[in-house]
């Protein structure tokens, strides 16, 4: 086990329960309870970029009741109005600009990112369940299978490129073949 490089360190934790044989119960509520934590550590930063976004818009217009403020104390100076006119009508649209172009879309991004993160960590529990009940690798892969896009299905189903490696092992290629002195069973 500790020969095999693995970068996932979810994945990690939960090949090391396996390994240490804990049950399937317990081996899910360790992991679901690390993914929920992390999951809520990702999203305090969507949070703070969300609220910078829906409160950014009122500070421009604070800055415009400011320059309004500005114009109309020096109303006796023609000169003025016109610059104190610019401060109001930009400070509206510093606000709009940075919630819509800045903080809302980071904030939609980083929701977009944490629901990416779940998905995965999603199916690397389902993938360690299924390692521990030691699952046919075969059926591993059409029940995993189910958690890719259709498009992504499709494309490991029906890539025509000779030797491309789709994930499937040569029995379950037409015309594939593994030696007959392996099994499924067989450990290395």
């Amino acid at each position: 086990m500790e020969k095999v490089n693995v970068r996932n360190t979810f994945f990690l934790k939960g090949i090391q329960l396996c390994v240490d044989g804990r049950e399937v119960d317990v081996i899910r509520k360790i992991l679901t309870h690390k993914m929920e934590l992390a999951i809520q550590r990702q999203e305090v930063g969507e949070r703070v970029f969300r609220a910078i976004g829906e409160s950014a818009p009122a500070f421009g217009m604070v800055g415009t009741l400011v320059g309004l403020v500005q114009m109309l104390s020096s109303m006796d100076d023609p000169t003025t109005i016109g610059r104190a006119m610019a401060i109001a009508l930009l400070t509206t649209l510093y606000g709009l600009l940075i919630a819509q172009l800045i903080a809302l879309t980071i904030s939609d991004k980083l929701e977009a990112k944490n629901a990416i993160e779940k998905a995965n960590r999603v199916l690397i529990i389902e993938a360690i369940i299924q390692i521990h009940e030691r699952n046919n690798p075969t059926a591993v892969l059409d029940i995993l299978e189910a958690y890719l896009p259709e498009k992504q299905r499709n494309l490991r189903e029906d890539d025509p490129s000779p030797g491309a490696n789709t994930g499937r092992r040569a029995t379950d290629r037409p015309g594939g073949s593994v030696p007959m002195n392996r099994q499924a069973t067989d450990r290395k």
